[in-house]
């Protein structure tokens, strides 16, 4: 429960996630580009292992993982998400 703030912070400093659906669930991100996805025990070593091996494959990961919170992540879009989130809200309320 709650946000998965420990998925964002390792993509932010450029490290490779691999978690479950539910682990990164709530998140924006594309599986395969952002972040790995393995819900079953050998699914997860078999990435474990690519990434560990796939130098190329890691980095691309890495630095789109990277890109991709400076994007969805900085402060300006959460606030920007905060204030339509409550315009939302009072504008139910006037009705």
């Amino acid at each position: 429960a709650g946000t998965r703030l420990k998925i964002v912070e390792a993509m932010a400093f450029g490290r490779v996630v691999i978690s479950s659906t539910i682990g990164a669930e709530g998140l924006l991100y594309k599986e395969g580009e952002h972040l790995l996805i393995a819900d079953d025990s050998k699914h997860m070593a078999q990435l474990v292992i690519k990434v560990i091996e796939d130098s190329k494959f890691r980095n691309k990961i890495a630095i789109n993982a990277r890109k991709h919170v400076e994007v969805h992540y900085n402060c300006n879009h959460i606030a920007k998400e905060l204030n339509d989130f409550y315009h939302q809200i009072l504008r139910k309320t006037a009705s």
